[in-house]
């Protein structure tokens, strides 16, 4: 049988915004672009981001956070 009053729900880390729509960014793969749209997705963000140099892709901030800077 299984004992529910031992089960403990990992919770995801909130992950906070630093980013705005219009900021100029430098990401240490992809290099500088503009931020297009920040998206609210549960407990992330997902940046739109119009690169200079590789086009347009879309990143959650979770994973890209560490790899961004403002400009």
């Amino acid at each position: 049988e299984y004992n529910f009053n031992n089960y403990t729900k990992t919770a995801k880390k909130e992950v906070t915004n630093v980013f705005n729509t219009g900021d100029r960014i430098s990401h240490l793969t992809f290099g500088e672009g503009v931020i297009l749209n920040v998206i609210p997705m549960s407990t992330d963000y997902m940046y739109e981001i119009a690169f200079d140099n590789v086009g347009t892709k879309k990143l959650m901030a979770s994973y890209v956070s560490k790899l961004m800077k403002k400009i």
